[in-house]
């Protein structure tokens, strides 16, 4: 994760066979996040492993997680919430 002031981009590894449950393959992904001690919330999907996600409040902790889509005879299907990770916004600008 990448925090800064009022941003953070948060990466994740893709959706692997060998080493994920379920069947693959990974049609996109969900981006869960929150105030710590707070309920996650979905902030968006996406087809990368990669979310940045702005306008956060500075020198603030928040956690995330992250969900599997997958198209399992026409119906979207979520896998389960991978573990929260946590970051903390800082005191500086936005990252450019």
């Amino acid at each position: 994760m990448e925090p800064d002031g009022t941003s953070v981009i948060i990466r994740w590894d893709a959706w692997d066979i060998n080493i994920d449950y379920g069947t693959g393959p990974a049609g996109k992904y969900g981006v869960y996040y929150a105030k710590a001690g707070e309920s996650l919330e979905l902030c968006g999907h996406v087809y990368g492993t990669e979310k940045r996600i702005d306008d956060l409040e500075k020198e603030t902790e928040y956690v995330f997680a992250i969900s599997v889509f997958r198209n399992i005879d026409s119906i979207l299907t979520e896998g389960v919430l991978t573990p929260e990770e946590s970051a903390r916004t800082g005191c500086g600008s936005k990252l450019p």
